[in-house]
């Protein structure tokens, strides 16, 4: 494949999953960049011959725009990743959600052995600007734990070598020595093309360059200097402030790691928020970050790039990246077009979070059910949710919350 090959084709079936109030235009890039052929684990085989596109649209209206990729301003890498079958669906699709197919997303991919899959207790993946591939790293409950990635320029999931620190659960007497939910554990420096990972109630912080042939080489960062006791929260990298965010359920604070340095610093709290579960999640287009909530809490708060950090206004619901609980939101991302917060509940229920009018609002779609994580794909303009059962990649596009003004909530 090459930037000047003729797109596919593919076509579009609406359903009627809830209605958006307004359409939004947005940017996405389109250009010449895409990354080299995987390792021999690249599914590109399997997914050519099953066929490409989008189809299955849910709610939404009609109106999109293209337009071409840049660098952000203070830090954050915006790039252009090229024309691919990401770009056309990304481009053409109306607002709501529009299921990627043809990616060779599978069972398989996802299957964790005994019965469990890897997009457990997980909310979060991430995008690599630089290669233009989605990238994670999970594990199902004392079962297996895998590093799978999706790139842009072949349409395909594939998973990716077994990282240096990897063992086989199945095959030691202790499971929970090699096994663990990612939880929000999976980071990414823009900039850099560096992979942060940290498994559950541990205190090393894996790294890991992303190439566009993805290897095994993971190295680490600093241990935690709490011992990891916060079983299960979440790392983010803040690109204006050139650090990696912990966010210490346990001392109710965060940590955070400037790479090339030899220690942790404090932003001292205590911030109100759960004791488990807890999430945090970087925002392209307000630079700032959004960190708490957790069993039993609504507390959220800011980080800004200066280091303040200021509570801001409790979602609707509780969140809890548990399977079984439809009456919270599991999912907490991020839309990189107009900055809204964009909570998930396992029903398909859809808010934002508007950072300038510090309020929240109803979408009004209605997503799929059973979402797992979601990755804001910043090169397009998206957000890519992918859920287990099925084994499935849907693409977001969003309708700022100013929009949503005045619009009633669920019951």
């Amino acid at each position: 494949m090459g930037c000047t090959r003729e797109r596919n084709r593919f076509g579009m079936t609406p359903k009627s999953f809830g209605v958006l109030p307004l359409a939004l235009s947005v940017a996405v890039g389109i250009g010449c960049s895409e990354p080299s052929n995987q390792t021999e684990t690249t599914a590109s085989a399997s997914a050519a011959s099953s066929g490409s596109g989008a189809s299955g649209g849910y709610g939404g209206s009609s109106t999109s725009a293209g337009g071409s990729g840049g660098t952000g301003s203070g830090g954050f890498v915006v790039s252009d990743c090229g024309a691919s079958e990401l770009a056309d669906v990304a481009q053409a699709m109306p607002a709501g959600f529009t299921e990627l197919v043809g990616t060779g997303l599978d069972d398989d991919l996802l299957d964790a052995g005994g019965g469990h899959h890897i997009l457990q207790y997980s909310d979060k993946g991430v995008w690599d600007p630089n290669t233009c591939q989605a990238l994670f790293i999970g594990g199902g409950h004392l079962a297996a734990v895998k590093y799978i990635a999706y790139s842009a320029s072949q349409n395909v999931w594939y998973q990716a070598p077994n990282p240096s620190w990897w063992c086989d659960t199945f095959l030691v007497s202790n499971p929970y020595e090699c096994s663990t939910h990612a939880y929000g554990h999976n980071a990414l420096d823009p900039a850099t093309g560096q992979l942060y990972f940290r498994k559950f109630n541990n205190q090393d912080v894996y790294t890991h360059q992303v190439e566009a042939t993805l290897t095994g080489v993971w190295g680490n960062a600093p241990a935690l200097p709490d011992g990891g006791s916060c079983i299960a929260t979440a790392l983010e990298f803040f690109p204006e402030r050139n650090q990696l965010v912990y966010v210490d359920c346990s001392a109710q604070g965060l940590y955070t790691w400037t790479p090339g340095a030899g220690s942790w610093e404090t932003i001292n709290g205590p911030f109100a928020m759960g004791p488990y579960h807890t999430y945090g999640v970087y925002n392209p287009v307000h630079h700032v970050m959004l960190f708490g909530l957790g069993n039993g809490s609504t507390g959220l708060h800011k980080l800004e790039v200066g280091g303040t950090v200021t509570q801001v206004a409790a979602p609707p619901r509780e969140f809890h990246p548990s399977p079984e609980d439809t009456g919270t939101f599991r999912i907490f991302t991020v839309d990189p077009v107009s900055g809204d917060y964009l909570a998930y509940a396992p029903n398909g229920d859809l808010y934002a979070y508007d950072v300038a009018a510090d309020s929240w609002a109803d979408t009004g779609v209605t997503g799929p059910p059973g979402l797992q994580i979601a990755i804001p794909i910043t090169s397009y303009g998206v957000v890519m949710f992918v859920s287990q059962a099925p084994a499935a990649a849907f693409l977001y596009k969003h309708v700022a919350a100013a929009a949503l003004t005045g619009s009633s909530p669920r019951r």
